[in-house]
């Protein structure tokens, strides 16, 4: 389940920091914007995902971020 949620409306005059985590199962990540939170999101992988390394989940939590 993937849940997306905008706490605030961006600067878009302002840099954004994203920040991803990725663990065996859940793999998420947040939008931040002057120690703000703007967005956060979440989701499980799959069976097929769970037998990633390490690397390659925090890659494709990374991606899933941005291109969610």
């Amino acid at each position: 389940m993937t849940r997306k949620f905008v706490l605030a409306l961006p600067n878009y005059t302002k840099s954004y920091y994203a920040y991803t985590n990725a663990s065996d199962c859940p793999i998420g990540g947040v939008l931040m914007q002057n120690g703000h939170l703007i967005a956060f999101e979440s989701r499980n992988l799959n069976d097929t995902k769970r037998q990633y390394t390490i690397q390659e989940k925090e890659m494709t939590t990374v991606v899933h971020g941005i291109y969610g």
